[in-house]
C-alpha cells in the first residue's frame, strides 16, 4: 500500500461530490474516463486534472496510458499536501486499473527500480 493519501471510485463533480465524505480536499485528479473531462468542473476549485481517457473495452490498454498516468501521480504526489482522486465513469476497471498501476510503480520506485528497468 502507498503510504500517501491516493483513492479510486467514481467521482461527480457536477453533483458537487468534491466536497463530500472523504472526497473533500483533493488537490489532483486522473481522470480515466473517456465519457468526460473534468478539468473545467475542477479549475473553479483549485483541482489539476489530468485527462487520460480510455475506453471500458476490457481490452489491453497501451503502456503511454499508464505512463502518463503514473507520471501525473508521481508528480502529484511529490508536491506537499497532496490528495490524489483517480476515478471513471462508474469506478470499477479503469480507475481501479490505474490506482493500481500507481501504486506499484510507487512500490517499485521506493525499492530503487527506475522506469524501463
Amino acid at each position: 500500500m502507498v503510504d500517501r493519501p491516493h483513492r479510486s471510485g467514481r467521482w461527480d463533480l457536477e453533483r458537487g461530490e468534491y466536497d463530500r465524505g472523504g472526497a473533500g480536499g483533493v488537490t489532483h485528479i486522473l481522470d480515466m474516463q473517456i465519457e468526460f473531462d473534468d478539468t473545467r468542473l475542477a479549475e473553479p476549485h483549485g483541482i489539476t486534472v489530468l485527462w487520460n481517457p480510455i475506453d471500458d473495452d476490457f481490452q489491453p490498454k497501451s503502456p503511454e496510458v499508464f505512463q502518463r498516468g503514473v507520471d501525473f501521480a508521481l508528480a502529484a504526489l511529490d508536491e506537499g499536501g497532496t490528495k490524489l482522486f483517480v476515478h471513471c465513469a462508474a469506478g470499477v476497471h479503469r480507475a481501479p486499473m490505474m490506482a493500481f498501476g500507481d501504486s506499484v510503480f510507487s512500490r517499485l520506485e521506493s525499492r530503487g527500480c527506475r522506469a524501463g528497468d
